[in-house]
């Protein structure tokens, strides 16, 4: 067989893993984890690479110190379209993990697929990072203004909010 069987795979794929150009930086301190206030109804997309197929149960993220908003998070392929996006839902849970079921999997293939983090307030606090702009057009990051719902297509832009959400992807239905 070419790939790992599904259990070899990781068990969750974020914005700071080794699949993702975040990932990447941490080691130089660009990329260290903080709580980040939240900018009401923007879209960022954080890259991943996927080497294999990988069957993706619930999308998760990590709440920072208040958790007041509505949250939406989704599976983009590199051209805009949406493959996933989940409900707006409520934050729950200050700095913990929140998670999202997809109800029915989905199989990613390998290659490029992004990310999307989206808050409807600003009051929410996420964990993250805010590393300049520059620095985020280095590694990929898109974003996109627009209400808390994912667009589909997604109309890509050039980072001018220096925001990079913890948002990741998990082949588990249950548990971390």
């Amino acid at each position: 067989m070419d790939f790992p069987a599904v259990s070899q795979l990781p068990t969750h794929i974020g914005s700071w893993s080794k699949y993702s150009a975040g990932g990447t930086l941490r080691p130089i301190g660009s990329m260290q984890s903080a709580v980040q206030t939240w900018v009401a109804n923007l879209s960022m997309f954080v890259p991943i690479y996927l080497p294999w197929p990988y069957p993706v149960k619930r999308m998760w993220w990590v709440n920072g110190s208040t958790a007041t908003g509505n949250v939406a998070v989704g599976i983009f392929g590199p051209n805009g379209k949406r493959l996933y996006a989940s409900a707006s839902t409520a934050q729950s849970g200050a700095t913990n993990v929140q998670y999202v079921s997809l109800g029915t999997p989905l199989w990613l293939s390998p290659g490029k697929f992004y990310l999307a983090f989206a808050c409807d307030t600003t009051t929410s606090r996420v964990h993250g990072q805010n590393p300049s702009t520059q620095i985020l057009s280095m590694i990929g990051v898109l974003q996109q203004a627009s209400n808390l719902a994912l667009a589909d297509p997604a109309t890509f832009a050039t980072p001018t909010n220096a925001l990079y959400p913890y948002v990741g992807i998990t082949r588990t239905a249950s548990g971390f």
